[in-house]
């Protein structure tokens, strides 16, 4: 491997053994009582394979698989279980790095302006290290989120390799495609969050291949994007009225029209908020229930949800004209965060209203989202500050430099109160003081 391709890798692979080092002796906590404790599957090799019955099919048995091994290397001993999750963690993170960079290689092919060339190490690091992934990292059991995350990177890689090859030689690149299906697959073993896979082939396309209006691409592409309609339904269906409710939702409390209307306000004061500003993680979020469509108050978050679609419409309508890597990598990420939000955050009622280990996934948009506005802003300083000899490059990367080292401090703080029980559900109870469930895990 290139030497230049090779350090970065090894320097985000240290950064991230580094930062979550304060984890190994962390505690069970939450879920992972009930997850792997008290799970029966979880006991080694002679019941793995009774996570792969119908039955168990949609019980995310690939995950479970983990936990098999974890228990054969130390039975329930926390360190390997952490080191797992951060191996985990480490590897999507290099697959971010990766596909990053496959995107941009595809901007460069036509795309008049020279790319950040440091974007996707920048991207990669600015995923490993954001605070809010400290849930999905930390706690054994949001395993789940990171190895779908996996999956769903590697089959777009593989996928779109394919597709370049198919385009340069001729030649379909089946092997490529077969196995972006079978990563497609283990990954709806993990969670359901794979389910929107598909459809983010064609943004994806959009956005890093195609070189005409948004219009044209979809009149061009409709029948195609119309036809995913039938699997996901079909899956939904299934999950709803057969296997007992979609995302394990079975026993939620809402109303569909009740949780979308929250989640409305979830995705931009919640979820938005934190990916710009990661303060105050809280395993237990204390976010209000929307009831009333007709209340004004509660129609601030669907309009800020409304700017943001407003944005990225903008944004998508105007790579055409402006063959710019910074609108394309912003417009990508928006739409990304969009829809990986979407399985948990539209008209599908789970039980808790937030909760961070749901952004792990829409994380990698919010990479793309910020490598963009990087760039852009970048141009738009070398273009109007060059005449005064400003080094705006040096600047920017020293901005970086500080905004990773504010998000590692962010990490190794949180990860602290992952501790064990008192720690983090007295940290949960400060910032959630009206919730009874702090209270009792405290207790």
């Amino acid at each position: 491997m290139n030497p230049s391709n090779l350090y970065p890798r090894l320097i985000l692979v240290a950064v991230i053994g580094l930062v979550y080092s304060n984890t190994f002796l962390s505690s069970f906590h939450f879920d992972d009582i009930t997850s792997i404790l008290e799970k029966p599957w979880v006991r080694g090799l002679d019941k793995i394979s009774q996570l792969f019955n119908r039955h168990a099919l949609f019980q995310r048995p690939l995950v479970l698989f983990s936990f098999n091994i974890n228990y054969i290397i130390s039975e329930f001993e926390e360190p390997s279980y952490h080191l797992f999750n951060i191996m985990l963690h480490a590897l999507a993170s290099l697959l971010v790095f990766r596909f990053a960079g496959r995107a941009l290689n595809l901007l460069n092919d036509f795309s008049p302006q020279k790319t950040f060339s440091s974007l996707p190490f920048f991207g990669a690091m600015v995923f490993a290290l954001h605070p809010l992934s400290t849930q999905s990292v930390t706690y054994i059991s949001s395993r789940s989120s990171i190895m779908a995350t996996i999956f769903y990177l590697s089959a777009l890689i593989l996928f779109f390799d394919g597709f370049k090859k198919w385009k340069q030689t001729g030649h379909k690149g089946w092997g490529y495609f077969i196995s972006s299906s079978v990563c497609f697959f283990l990954g709806g073993l993990s969670k359901e969050i794979i389910v929107t896979l598909p459809a983010m082939l064609f943004i994806f396309h959009f956005y890093f291949i195609y070189r005409k209006s948004l219009k044209e691409w979809f009149v061009t592409y409709s029948k195609w994007i119309f036809l995913l309609f039938i699997p996901l339904l079909t899956f939904i269906g299934y999950k709803q009225f057969i296997a007992g409710g979609l995302l394990n939702a079975s026993n939620a409390y809402l109303k569909p029209s009740t949780w979308l209307l929250t989640q409305t306000s979830v995705i931009p004061f919640e979820y938005f908020r934190k990916m710009l500003f990661p303060f105050n993680m809280n395993i237990d979020i204390d976010f209000p229930v929307l009831k009333n469509w007709l209340q004004p108050g509660n129609w601030l978050g669907l309009l800020l949800l409304g700017l943001i679609i407003f944005f990225w419409v903008q944004i998508s309508n105007r790579v055409s004209r402006v063959d710019e890597v910074g609108r394309r990598c912003a417009g990508f990420g928006m739409a990304w965060i969009l829809l990986t939000l979407f399985p948990t955050s539209s008209f599908i009622p789970l039980l808790d209203v937030a909760v961070e280990h749901r952004t792990y996934l829409p994380m990698v948009g919010f990479v793309f989202l910020s490598a963009g506005c990087i760039n852009y802003l970048r141009i738009e300083c070398l273009e109007n500050l060059s005449a005064f000899s400003f080094p705006v490059t040096k600047l920017m990367n020293c901005c970086v430099v500080l905004i990773l080292i504010f998000f590692s401090l962010g990490v190794i703080t949180r990860n602290s109160d992952w501790k064990d029980e008192v720690t983090l559900w007295s940290d949960a109870k400060m910032k959630s003081p009206k919730l009874v469930r702090p209270y009792n895990n405290v207790g």
